[in-house]
């Protein structure tokens, strides 16, 4: 069994950044298994956190609004970083063909 957590933090002046590795670590202990990664959404690529909009189940909001807030975020970014995304498919695609992969 594989666990995925996702979590976006903000941070105040007063809090303490969270420690991926410590919380990590937790999560094993706590549910008795290995495979758990966590990621920090602040810290992901825009195809990541568009996933996690539309695939992911929001499980706990401290602060009503910020999940929407970064789900409009999340599908600007998307949607402003596809020429880059397909360029980059391009580029792989005519590598592979070059290689005689594909």
């Amino acid at each position: 069994m594989s666990i995925e957590i996702v979590i976006l933090t903000l941070h105040s002046y007063f809090e303490r950044p969270v420690d991926i590795l410590e919380l990590t670590n937790t999560v094993i202990r706590l549910l008795h298994v290995n495979n758990v990664d966590i990621i920090d959404l602040r810290k992901a690529n825009p195809l990541l956190k568009f996933s996690v909009v539309r695939k992911g189940k929001l499980l706990f909001e401290k602060n009503p609004g910020v999940f929407n807030e970064f789900c409009s975020l999340a599908f600007r970014m998307y949607v402003d970083t596809k020429k880059l995304r397909d360029g980059h498919a391009v580029f792989i695609k005519n590598y592979l063909k070059e290689e005689g992969v594909v």
